[in-house]
């Protein structure tokens, strides 16, 4: 599958504000227990003024390109999917 996801805020350091705002398209794949989701390609947008060299230490991981993440996946008795990350639930799937 594929999908897109925004990030937006804030962010100070050492009293300067910056804004963020970046969309991230991501694409994912089951391998086995497992989903495999990929950063294919992230944008950032106009009014988006954080610094390259701070971006690279601030945005998480899911925001930058070419970022790979496993997620868990477990078929629950009724059929529905449950995704966790770090054993943490992230998406609960009902069909």
């Amino acid at each position: 599958g594929s999908g897109s996801s925004t990030l937006t805020g804030t962010v100070t350091v050492r009293d300067r504000h910056y804004r963020l705002h970046r969309v991230s398209d991501t694409t994912w794949r089951r391998q086995g227990d497992f989903m495999l989701s990929t950063t294919r390609n992230v944008r950032i947008l106009a009014d988006d003024t954080v610094p390259p060299a701070l971006a690279a230490q601030i945005v998480f991981s899911p925001a930058r390109e070419g970022n790979n993440d496993y997620y868990q996946m477990y078929q629950l008795p009724n059929g529905d999917q449950m995704i966790n990350y770090a054993g943490l639930p992230r998406l609960y799937c009902h069909s």
